[in-house]
């Protein structure tokens, strides 16, 4: 999650809002961990960490 956030701030100047963070923004961070030489393993880690928390905050109500 930590990866994600700064990322997206990084890239966006702005802190991550969930409404706002869309399957582009996953695939575009997906595409930075690989042109960073990050393995599989650690890109499908993260990714499965962002789907649970993305799942989760759409249970509870703090994303659509």
């Amino acid at each position: 999650m930590k990866k994600f956030f700064r990322w997206y701030l990084e890239t966006t100047g702005e802190t991550p809002k969930f409404d706002a963070i869309g399957p582009l923004d996953i695939a575009e961070f997906k595409r930075y961990m690989q042109n960073r030489g990050q393995k599989p393993a650690t890109i499908n880690r993260a990714l499965a960490c962002l789907s649970t928390f993305f799942t989760w905050a759409v249970e509870q109500g703090h994303a659509a």
